[in-house]
């Protein structure tokens, strides 16, 4: 396979985009079909549409021994099945090489990433199964091998990522896995050899919840949507509890050698705001190996999580003494970061940038000098301000004006919104419960994330400085 073109090939830019297009059948006549009311699940059929035999996306590939690769939020990583080898080959599209080829099943056809962004699930054609892939680590997590049809070929992971949803091509029928418990939970009859599954979005459905069949045969076009579950009916008038939220500014290493924001200060603040949820500055894809590490061993070796003092002498320690469910919600991937570094040492050292480059330079001082006059850099009343936002913006707003548009996802505004998609689903999830949830990330994120949190009706934001207060007293 020839090696994919670097991260600034407009070819390569318009291949990624032609892989997301999707299946047009808006002119088609649309008709009811009837569910069998015995096969309940957690989805239904909703329209099926008839026509001459669509045949779902012409995908552009390098060969016909090659399905379409499945392509992370950020475009760092391309997962692609190699069938005829039975391997994924992880391409890192950002910097141009080939990350990992990882051995999985007989005739690898088709993947999809959750929408986590923390697994790669492959169907595998020639042996009838689904194999799990962590993003990070580019290992084998799990396989499905039981309850699914024949000829498993294509596969789509809709919103919020708790099912897949695998097309049967010998069999005429969609199968539904819960990716929790790793088995199939409802088979659905669609038609006459399906051949192509793609997410759609709607007004209605703006989540990627729609499911869209492709049957050959049949000359048929399915919608598979979510059941509606029941919800809680609340007596009239009342009003579901708030959220209660905390924004924890960390200053990572710097807690090691701080007396004012010490580990212990960071302890003893987490012990009195006993979260109920810790929203952390921890990617998805890394933290069930982390957590599992820590519980083998009582120590972690996983690299990103090592980085992260407050989670290494705080969350991990604190999790035996408190009762808290960790969310990780960050948007940071490997390749996006070295990409990022590779592009800013090469802008500070391009003479023909040296006027920009020097505005940079010239707002990081201007911003240091007033996170200077506000109060000490590691003193928590201060990092957890307004004032402390405001004069780190200053920096940042010249950052992102400069060079998020090459950034791309790398791009301050952009990793923010990353960081943002995770933590909001998370609120989301959990809407109405009356639960206290902890915010901890790198002070510098803490002003994008209040402005969004601020526009929230669903939430109560407390003030980090009477939990300071709290700990004074004592």
């Amino acid at each position: 396979m020839n090696k994919p073109a670097g991260p600034n090939s407009r070819s390569h830019r318009m291949r990624l985009l032609a892989l997301l297009a999707a299946l047009a059948a808006s002119s088609l006549p649309s008709q009811a079909l009837a569910q069998d009311p015995e096969n309940e699940g957690p989805f239904r059929i909703g329209n099926v549409r008839w026509g001459d035999a669509p045949d779902g996306i012409d995908f552009i590939t390098a060969d016909d021994t090659i399905p379409p690769p499945a392509v992370m939020w950020d475009g760092s990583h391309a997962f692609v099945p190699n069938r005829d080898s039975g391997t994924i080959t992880v391409f890192d599209l950002l910097n141009d090489e080939t990350d990992a080829t990882v051995e999985v099943c007989p005739e690898p056809l088709d993947g999809a990433i959750t929408p986590d962004q923390a697994t790669y699930i492959v169907a595998c054609g020639g042996s009838d199964e689904l194999v799990l892939i962590n993003t990070a680590s580019f290992v084998v997590t799990g396989r499905v091998s039981e309850g699914l049809g024949a000829r498993p070929a294509s596969i789509v992971v809709p919103a919020p990522g708790r099912y897949a949803l695998v097309y049967n091509a010998d069999g005429g029928t969609v199968s539904v896995v819960d990716l929790a418990a790793l088995a199939v939970v409802q088979t659905i009859d669609v038609g006459v050899q399906p051949l192509v599954l793609r997410l759609g979005r709607s007004p209605h459905r703006p989540d990627g919840q729609r499911v869209h069949v492709s049957n050959q045969v049949a000359g048929s076009f399915v919608e598979l949507v979510p059941v509606v579950e029941p919800v809680e009916r609340r007596p009239a008038g009342e009003i579901p509890p708030l959220n209660e939220v905390v924004v924890l500014g960390m200053i990572h290493g710097r807690h090691e050698t701080s007396e004012l924001f010490s580990l212990e200060v960071v302890r003893d603040l987490v012990r009195a705001i006993d979260p109920d949820y810790w929203l952390t500055e921890i990617p998805p894809n890394r933290w069930d190996r982390a957590w599992a590490e820590y519980q083998a061993a009582g120590t972690v070796e996983e690299p990103r999580v090592r980085r992260f003092p407050e989670y290494m002498e705080g969350l991990f320690p604190l999790s035996r003494e408190l009762d808290f469910e960790v969310i990780p919600t960050a948007g940071w991937t490997q390749p996006m970061s070295d990409f990022r570094a590779a592009y800013l040492d090469a802008y500070s050292a391009d003479p023909e940038r040296a006027a920009r480059w020097a505005e940079y330079q010239a707002a990081a001082r201007a911003s240091a000098e007033a996170l200077a006059a506000g109060g000490a850099a590691d003193d928590p009343r201060w990092i957890h301000t307004d004032a402390y936002d405001e004069a780190y913006d200053i920096r940042m707003r010249t950052y992102a004006r400069l060079f998020d548009m090459s950034l791309g996802p790398g791009g301050w505004v952009a990793i923010n919104a990353s960081h943002w998609a995770n933590i909001e689903r998370a609120l989301d999830r959990h809407r109405g419960e009356g639960a206290r949830f902890l915010l901890t990330y790198g002070a510098g994120h803490k002003g994008p994330f209040l402005r969004e949190l601020r526009k929230r009706d669903d939430i109560a934001l407390l003030d980090v400085g009477e939990f300071l207060d709290g700990l004074e007293g004592k």
